[in-house]
This record gives C-alpha cells, sequence and structure tokens, in this order.
C-alpha cells in the first residue's frame, strides 16, 4: 500500500499531467477571425494534434499508474457528472431526512453513469446520421429537440433501474432533479428559437 507521501507524489503527476495536456489543447488551436475560420487542412491538423495529445496523457497515467489503477481511474473521471449529479440529489434528500445509504448511491453512480454513455452513444449515431444528408432540411431547433427526446429517454431509463433501489420519497426526488434539468434545456431551447 502506498504511502501518504507516495499517495501526493502520484497525485501530483497526475496534475503535471493532466496540465500539460490541457496547455497543448490550447496550444494546438489556430487563432480564427469572425468569417475567415481555418481550413479544412488546418482544422484537420489540429484535430490530429489533440489526439495525439490524449494518447499521450493516456499513456503517461498507464505508466505513472499501471495498467489495472490506470483503468480505474479513467472510470472514476468517466464517472464524475454521474457522481454530480447523485451529490445534488442526495443533498435534497438529507435536507428532506431521508438520504440514501451508500450502498444506493453506489448503485445510482453506475446507473447514470451507464446510461451517460448509451445517451453519448445515442447522439453520436444521430449526428452521423445527419451527416449523411439526412437532416439536411432539419433546423437546428429541430435537432436539439431531438436530442433533448434522447435525454428524456436517457432519464426515463435511470428513473427505471432506481426503482427497485430508491425509496419513493427518494425516487420522487431524483425524477424532480431529471425533469428539471430537461425542462430548463426545453426553455433555452425555446429562448433561442423564439421568434422576437
Amino acid at each position: 500500500m502506498p504511502s501518504p507521501l507516495g499517495r501526493r507524489t502520484e497525485l501530483r503527476q497526475l496534475i503535471d499531467l493532466e496540465t500539460n495536456f490541457q496547455m497543448g489543447v490550447l496550444d494546438s488551436f489556430v487563432p480564427s477571425s469572425p468569417g475567415h475560420p481555418p481550413d479544412h487542412a488546418t482544422a484537420q491538423a489540429v484535430v490530429a494534434k489533440q489526439k495525439e495529445l490524449r494518447s499521450q496523457l493516456d499513456a503517461g497515467i498507464v505508466a505513472l499508474l499501471g495498467a489495472g489503477k490506470a483503468q480505474q481511474f479513467s472510470d472514476y473521471v468517466k464517472s464524475q457528472p454521474a457522481r454530480r449529479q447523485v451529490k445534488q440529489v442526495q443533498a435534497s434528500l438529507v435536507a428532506e431526512g431521508c438520504p440514501m445509504t451508500a450502498e444506493q448511491q453506489k448503485s445510482l453512480i453506475t446507473s447514470i453513469a451507464a446510461e451517460q454513455v448509451r445517451r453519448d452513444s445515442e447522439v453520436a449515431a444521430y449526428q452521423a446520421h445527419l451527416k449523411n444528408g439526412s437532416g439536411a432540411n432539419m433546423t437546428l431547433a429541430a435537432i436539439r429537440s431531438a436530442e433533448l427526446e434522447i435525454d428524456e429517454q436517457e432519464s426515463a431509463r435511470i428513473v427505471q433501474d432506481a426503482t427497485p433501489v430508491l425509496s419513493p420519497p427518494q425516487l420522487s426526488s431524483l425524477q424532480k432533479m431529471l425533469a428539471d434539468d430537461i425542462g430548463r434545456n426545453r426553455l433555452h431551447l425555446q429562448a433561442h428559437t423564439s421568434t422576437p
């Protein structure tokens, strides 16, 4: 088991790796002016450079932590959005006097993280479908509305997965948080697509 000093050194090295990656990504961007975006070859070079930087970061993490711990670290990082959502639900449940247990939180984090991966995959497939010409006549609002429908399906699956795990008041708080998020996104979409 690593000593506290060893863990601090590992953490410092991870922060350095991430900082170097972020700085490299910022440096890879090519300045452009309104109406004069970078040409296609330049944009492709930026994407290739960022992929190379990501590969270097991933390799650096594996070299530092070893393959097993690097995978655990990657899974933990990917679960951060889910952890934030569960923390938000837990805060409201604590205020209501019916907090989740550690096991309930763990189960919900796993479910939300899995659904976020599935949602990202569905949105990517939908966007690829549009690029193949299927969305030629669609407005940006219609495209975003379709993506919000994917979000609603994701929320429904999260609630379904959580139903056997959470108590009714806990489930109600989760449903409210998910519905509020989608409601805010729908209002935002309406505000940006309504005509004056």
